[in-house]
């Protein structure tokens, strides 16, 4: 062989070309013989060379794989929120990766703190017992922005209010884009600023209030962001949805519906056996797939319209529910059942055929058979209300009043329309107390969870504010 032969061959081997390696096989063969190797030594020579082709590393690239992810498993292992920060950090920009290493990282009991004006750095950080939001996880926001911030903060402390944010930052380069991917983030919800209200016009004013009691009407500030306004704030800041998401509000529709979450199906899928792929993607027509049929919820999101060899548009979107997300294919015949739904908030229910590939799955969607929203969630209803039973006889005062307090703040984290009755037992006397306005709220699965800690499971109950 001269040397540009021998690269050849080379090449063929790294990059796994079988017509070359055919070619090759009959000039090394031939070239063995001329050289006194047996015909049979040298074929068998060569499949050794064809098998190391299929898949080779040399020794010192193997070494140097296997230390690596020996370390990074030692870290993983034994320093993982600072394992779990540096991969956010590398994942900046990338909202599905950025995503998936937040969930594992809650998956493993860490803590993810939201980014916050007077706490976060640009990058992710440890905080603690958790890891706290960078300002670069935000879109929108830059890092000469951000720079400008932290540098303010640093030199005149903490800000004690947006109006005090916006007045010591009004001669940077903090434009309005910047501020209102911050609100929207929750940057200044530690500062009590209200995330809608300052979309809408300004800083909430504060004033010192009794627990339950109402407030002046010059306080009051115009309007309140509710925990639907919230995630669809975050959906914007960050691509995703951080502190829930919307689908956890119709759980008990869909239980009772029989339908999945997109989380449920991968699960139930991932038990089964692999599906042999039997044609690619672009030869498949929707009626020929016999591989599940399913009904599943989830939220759109991503939808993209393609045009195809033959001139027909195809659509594809992921359907998501907050843990995990399934890529769904609409085939041309089906586009007209889905398009009302692209732009539409709420949860839709997808009829459709799953298929598994590997670890990948695919929803070839037929139809929406149900579109969810707001309106169809029962707790929602403007004449419920959250009634909340409370026992003096069998607790001590201080102790209600601690879980009053408590109460307070989980309510003020779910804003909502669903006002608080307190029903208070004394003396064999009960009374019967309704919550300001302030404090009405929006009894996602997460406030539930939360009250349930205070008051225990059969405290409450949701029905009519007239009962």
């Amino acid at each position: 062989y001269t040397l540009a032969e021998a690269d050849t061959l080379r090449k063929a081997i790294g990059k796994k070309i079988p017509e070359i390696m055919k070619a090759q096989r009959e000039i090394f063969v031939k070239r063995a013989v001329e050289n006194g190797v047996d015909k049979i030594v040298a074929e068998k020579i060569f499949d050794l060379i064809e098998f190391f082709a299929g898949y080779g590393f040399n020794k010192s690239h193997a070494v140097s794989y296997a230390t690596l992810a020996y370390r990074t498993a030692y870290l993983k292992a034994h320093y993982p929120k600072e394992y779990f920060t540096a991969i956010l950090n590398s994942y900046i920009g990338n909202e599905d990766k950025t995503r998936e290493t937040l969930l594992e990282a809650i998956s493993k009991g860490i803590p993810i703190y939201p980014p916050d004006i007077n706490k976060s750095d640009a990058l992710f950080k440890v905080e603690g017992s958790g890891i706290r939001f960078g300002f670069l996880g935000i879109k929108n926001v830059g890092e000469a922005s951000i720079n400008e911030i932290i540098k303010e903060r640093i030199a005149n402390g903490p800000f004690s209010s947006f109006k005090d944010f916006e007045k010591r930052t009004a001669s940077f380069k903090v434009n309005k884009k910047v501020i209102e991917s911050l609100i929207k983030a929750g940057c200044f919800d530690s500062l009590d600023e209200d995330r809608k209200a300052l979309l809408e016009g300004g800083s909430e004013t504060h004033a010192t209030v009794s627990l339950f009691g109402g407030l002046p009407q010059a306080t009051t500030p115009r309007v309140h962001a509710t925990r639907a306004d919230i995630l669809k704030y975050e959906k914007e800041a960050f691509g995703f949805y951080l502190s829930d998401n919307p689908i956890n509000a119709y759980l008990g529709i869909l239980e009772d519906l029989g339908i999945e979450t997109v989380s449920q199906v991968i699960s139930k899928f991932k038990r089964e056996e692999d599906i042999e792929s039997e044609n690619s993607l672009d030869s498949l027509e929707i009626e020929e797939i016999t591989i599940n049929k399913v009904k599943v919820a989830g939220v759109i999101n991503n939808a993209k319209k393609s045009k195809t060899k033959n001139g027909n548009f195809i659509l594809r979107f992921d359907l998501e529910d907050g843990a995990n997300k399934i890529g769904c294919l609409v085939m041309p015949q089906y586009l007209e059942k889905f398009s009302e739904y692209l732009d539409k908030d709420g949860i839709a229910i997808i009829e459709g055929e799953i298929r598994q590939e590997e670890d990948s799955f695919t929803l070839f969607a037929v139809d929406v058979v149900k579109f969810l929203t707001e309106k169809d969630i029962k707790k929602n209803d403007k004449n419920n209300a959250l009634h909340i039973n409370i026992s003096l006889d069998e607790e001590s005062s201080q102790t209600v009043f601690t879980k009053l307090s408590k109460l307070k703040e989980i309510a003020q984290s779910f804003k909502g329309e669903v006002p608080i009755i307190l029903h208070i037992k004394t003396d064999g006397v009960i009374v019967r107390i309704h919550s300001s306005p302030k404090f009405s709220v929006d009894p996602l699965k997460g406030f539930i969870s939360k009250l349930e800690e205070i008051f225990g499971k059969d405290s409450y109950e949701i029905k009519s504010f007239l009962e």
